[in-house]
């Protein structure tokens, strides 16, 4: 049998799920902004996208613009190593509802004590199109990268050139 902690329970990711319940929101232009200590929204400097998130009546909405104008728009989550050293897979549960069809892909990102870093994503893309989505997407936990990491971050790329996502839950859980 598979367990999940789940922030909800208070267990593995409690602080992050705090933070984005707590979000007061923001907006970038290609480069950088912190929502928080532990998230960020992210767009490519040699770009021009702008990636805008906001708190809306109990769910936080998404926009990007120009999103195809640089390498990567994301919006970035920082995980504790010691925390994911404790589970097998890092699970992504998102509930939202897309305004028209969306892609982005989750990517576990690795960095090293020592320098460089190593990206892992699902073989397929998350796809969201119209109505309410629930999406649980799950990525396995290597034991001997998060053995040499100093920290990790959840990345979700966004593959759209415009598009606005609804969130009403953005989880990360560990499963064990």
């Amino acid at each position: 049998m598979t367990q999940t902690e789940t922030s909800s329970e208070g267990g593995a990711f409690a602080a992050l799920t705090a933070q984005i319940a707590a979000l007061q929101g923001g907006a970038v232009r290609a480069g950088h902004l912190d929502l928080g200590p532990d998230l960020w929204l992210s767009a490519d400097p040699g770009g021009r996208a702008t990636l805008t998130c906001q708190p809306e009546e109990g769910r936080m909405v998404l926009r990007l613009e120009a999103g195809d104008s640089g390498a990567w728009s994301a919006l970035g989550l920082r995980l504790p190593v010691e925390t994911l050293a404790r589970g097998r897979y890092l699970g992504l549960m998102v509930e939202a509802t897309a305004r028209g069809a969306l892609s982005f892909t989750p990517t576990l990102r690795y960095v090293a004590g020592g320098g460089g870093t190593v990206d892992v994503a699902p073989p397929e893309p998350v796809v969201l199109a119209g109505g309410p989505r629930r999406h649980l997407a799950w990525l396995p936990l290597d034991r001997d990268r998060l053995a040499a990491s100093r920290a990790c971050e959840l990345n979700l790329f966004f593959h759209n050139d415009t598009m606005q996502l609804e969130i009403a839950r953005l989880e990360p859980l560990l499963i064990l």
